[in-house]
């Protein structure tokens, strides 16, 4: 008869916490790189300017007649497509 191994991981200790886990697992300096804060510096995490802040943003009554360019400048191709 045959004899088969097989390795099992053993699961985290619940005691420990999960620092102390990814610490164990990855070492010191993966593991501060998974439990830091992410770091947002894009300006895209910032709400979109508005006319009052200086921005090119339409006024909520106003609204784009069809086939006119929009502020972004999107070409009239991708317009059509809708």
């Amino acid at each position: 008869m045959p004899c088969t191994e097989y390795k099992v991981d053993s699961r985290p200790s619940p005691r420990k916490s999960d620092s102390q886990i990814l610490n164990d697992l990855f070492g010191t300096q993966i593991s501060s790189l998974l439990l830091a804060q992410p770091e947002v510096n894009e300006g895209s995490a910032e709400d979109p300017p508005t006319a009052s802040r200086g921005g090119r943003g339409l006024s909520k009554g106003v609204e784009l007649a069809h086939g006119e360019v929009p502020p972004r400048g999107f070409p009239r191709f991708f317009l059509e497509l809708r």
